[in-house]
């Protein structure tokens, strides 16, 4: 990737700023969000929305660490790099994706040493796009967005792969294996069945192939000697991304019915959960044989409060101290105390019942109940403390359980999930 000082007229004053584009010079913004590369110290990643010629990135710039204490740190620590490490010569590549879905804009950062992290462009998430227990490469090479959906696409150890939902990582990373698929260049051979070369076929990329560009359901790569090479892309995941924007979580159902991939069907069940549509992602987890997550959408169903359940989504997302916010936000102070026991988080338990008076004797009843099941003493002082001035009775408990979840189902906006 280069890098180069970009000044235009529509574009807002940062003076020495970078632009930072997936494998292509440093030129003006082509889509209403561009990003720019602030080479102030410390150095940041800027979001700018050119439409308008309003920069946003005094709101969400992106600060990469620098291992240093007077720099932000970025929350994944996996992701413990510098902004030169991505722009400077060949190292790293940055790209943001173009498409306005539901779960919006987000930027691909690809580091020295080829591994590709996602982050939502308005909030400091990083995550790495695939575990190293299922990857089945080892390098990142080139990548390009597609220009309509959210759809990415890259080559990788001479593999071309398309994530059809990279939004997934935020939402369900189990799963993250089932909604990509891979072409090999060995034979023209398939990994998945998504793929397919268009006439004039090449049996192989060839080394240091590139992404040249990635519209529609056409994906062009650059082999080494200059000769492209197109390769086709199902639209059925375009058309998948469309029914969900648009909530028409039936004609998806459909789709995938008639379809029979697979990778829809992950896709699916990645799309429902961040849409919050339990039926449709009961479904589609059902069509993958997840049969715990299943199980699990069932149990959120029922829970009588609408707070409640987007609480427990949130949990499904691996977000708990999101879900923790939305239920003291509705005053459900018991259900976020026993979210954190049923998660053995018993110090943030305990302290949340202490800070709001109520339920220290439920935490101390049940991290006793652990702790005897795992034949181990209490060594932790703060629940030492507490054992001591408070009185731990279990009808007593039990009572207040039943009072609680009582009280939750006759709330005045507590409704039942609609089918």
């Amino acid at each position: 990737m280069v890098c180069g000082v970009m000044q235009s007229a529509r574009s807002p004053g940062y003076f020495g700023a970078l632009t930072g584009r997936a494998s292509y010079p440093a030129q003006a913004f082509e889509n209403p969000l561009g990003t720019l590369l602030d080479a102030s110290n410390p150095p940041v990643i800027r979001k700018v929305d050119d439409s308008g010629g309003v920069p946003i990135a005094v709101a969400v710039d992106v600060a990469l660490e620098r291992g240093r204490d007077d720099e932000v740190a970025v929350p994944d620590r996996s992701f413990d790099h510098t902004v030169a490490e991505f722009c400077g010569g060949e190292k790293g590549d940055i790209g943001g994706g173009d498409s306005m879905s539901p779960a919006g804009r987000q930027l691909v950062l690809v580091d020295r040493n080829r591994d590709m992290f996602i982050t939502p462009t308005l909030k400091r998430n990083f995550r790495k796009l695939g575990n190293d227990r299922d990857l089945t490469w080892s390098t990142v090479e080139t990548f390009a967005w597609n220009d309509e959906t959210d759809m990415l696409a890259a080559m990788t150890d001479k593999k071309f792969v398309v994530w059809y939902y990279p939004n997934v990582v935020f939402v369900d990373e189990d799963i993250l294996p089932l909604t990509r698929i891979e072409r090999t260049q060995q034979d023209g051979g398939l990994l998945g069945t998504g793929f397919k070369l268009t006439p004039p076929a090449a049996s192989s990329f060839g080394e240091n192939a590139q992404v040249a560009s990635f519209t529609g359901t056409l994906c062009t790569l650059r082999r080494a000697d200059g000769a492209l090479v197109p390769v086709s892309v199902d639209p059925q995941p375009a058309l998948l991304q469309e029914h969900a924007r648009k909530k028409q979580w039936e004609d998806a159902i459909r789709l995938c019915r008639h379809i029979k991939m697979q990778e829809l069907w992950a896709c699916l069940a990645a799309m429902a959960v961040f849409g919050q549509d339990l039926n449709t992602a009961e479904v589609a987890y059902a069509a993958i044989d997840e049969v715990q997550k299943v199980e699990y959408i069932c149990y959120i169903r029922d829970i009588p409060s609408s707070e409640g359940r987007a609480a427990e989504m949130a949990l499904l997302r691996r977000q708990p101290r999101e879900a923790e916010n939305i239920l003291l936000a509705a005053n459900l102070v018991y259900r976020a105390i026993r979210m954190w026991i049923n998660l053995y988080s018993w110090d943030r338990a305990l302290e949340l019942a202490v800070k709001c008076k109520t339920h220290v004797d439920t935490v101390l009843y049940f991290r006793g109940k652990y702790l005897k099941a795992m034949g181990r003493k209490e060594t932790n002082k703060r629940f030492l403390q507490y054992a001591q001035g408070v009185t731990v009775e279990w009808d007593k408990i039990k009572a207040k359980m039943a009072m609680e979840e009582e009280a939750e189902r006759t709330r005045s906006t507590a409704k039942p999930y609609v089918f």
